[in-house]
């Protein structure tokens, strides 16, 4: 009922000021301000208004600072596999996406090389042992005073040199994934097996049957999905509110049904140029996998602060811009742009104030002004 009367003297304040205006141009003419921001009523258009003054306040208001994010996955949970020797690829047994487990077999790899290396294993080997009876019966001889200091140094050197070597290429059949203890003459092999070395996802398969991995090449990269992040985007504005161990909620875009709790873990020191820092924190709880590069909108709650602020029905919009009316004397007002910030129970933050302290505002039919303003424009 009261939204029909509020309709009802709308349409008649509309069409009062339209008839006004053409029975009476030359009194609107010196009674009408320069001022295009402000309107001017007689006293039954104010009246049939509805208009209703008042001033702004302070007030509790809580807000909500909403930033953007992406997640990632600290380094240690990124895995780049990679062959300590070039080959070439005969097997790939791996695909984008699929969840492997540690020591499962990725890719297999062919090289001459291999056999080289293996072979030097085995003749150092046979060379060290003929070397160590050497060294042990010089070593006699030269006790006995049977032989030169001479004769016995070279004996030693030689064993000492191929017990090095053959620890050097001991440790390099390890890297290939071969184990030196097992290694006979017969088991020789041209291909190596590269294992994974962790669990985690495939992320991104870079080789292919026939394709030549370089020294170190990534064959394929993997992430452990086991410790996400999301790293926010915060404004040099806004950091005051930020701190560590500060509990907030992230959820997708797509779906806001899912959330995730999250805590603030660092912030950044550094603003960036455009006023930014980086603000990471970690994930409380997973009921969802997460995965890289998520774009997520983070939900700060932040403490109830004293805001100057007026009700919602005083402020209006209009192409983009909020405004509200200042009372100036009896049927007349002005309107002017504010900015607007958190709104709660029925009240908005006004975050420009100045110009509005120790004034009278519209706090009621705003609205009817704004409309009696396009009216008259027209």
């Amino acid at each position: 009922m009261n939204h029909y009367k509020f309709q009802i003297a709308l349409i008649y304040l509309v069409f009062s000021m339209g008839c006004h205006t053409k029975t009476n141009k030359e009194s609107e003419a010196t009674q009408a301000p320069s001022d295009a921001n402000v309107i001017s009523l007689d006293a039954m258009q104010d009246k049939n208004a509805g208009i209703q003054l008042g001033a702004i306040s302070n007030s509790k208001l809580s807000s909500t600072l909403r930033v953007y994010g992406r997640t990632f996955f600290p380094p240690e949970n990124m895995l780049t596999v990679t062959s300590p020797y070039g080959g070439i690829v005969k097997s790939i047994q791996v695909i984008q996406g699929q969840s492997i487990s540690k020591g499962q077999t990725i890719a297999i790899l062919e090289d001459p090389r291999f056999i080289d290396l293996q072979q030097d294993y085995l003749m150092t080997k046979s060379k060290l042992k003929l070397a160590q009876l050497d060294y042990d019966r010089q070593k006699d001889l030269n006790q006995a005073k049977a032989n030169s200091d001479k004769v016995y140094q070279i004996a030693e050197n030689e064993y000492r040199t191929n017990q090095i070597l053959l620890k050097s290429l001991s440790e390099k059949l390890k890297l290939l994934g071969i184990n030196p203890q097992n290694l006979t003459e017969n088991s020789i092999t041209r291909t190596v097996v590269i294992r994974s070395s962790a669990s985690g996802l495939v992320s991104n398969v870079n080789a292919n049957m026939g394709k030549y991995i370089m020294p170190s090449e990534s064959i394929v990269d993997i992430i452990n999905q086991t410790n996400p992040y999301l790293k926010l985007k915060i404004y040099e504005k806004d950091l005051q509110f930020i701190q560590k161990g500060l509990r907030l909620t992230a959820y997708s875009n797509s779906d806001t049904t899912v959330q995730y709790s999250c805590e603030v873990r660092s912030i950044n020191p550094q603003v960036a140029q455009d006023g930014s820092a980086e603000v990471v924190c970690s994930f409380i709880n997973m009921h969802k996998t997460i995965y890289q590069n998520m774009n997520l909108i983070a939900q700060v709650e932040l403490s109830n602060n004293q805001a100057t602020s007026l009700p919602d029905e005083a402020i209006v919009d209009f192409e983009g811009q909020a405004y509200v009316f200042l009372f100036i004397k009896n049927g007349q007002y002005k309107m002017i742009p504010i900015q607007k910030g958190n709104s709660e129970n029925g009240r908005t933050e006004i975050l420009n104030p100045t110009e509005l302290l120790s004034q009278k505002v519209v706090t009621k039919g705003a609205y009817t002004l704004l409309m009696a303003m396009k009216n008259k424009e027209e």
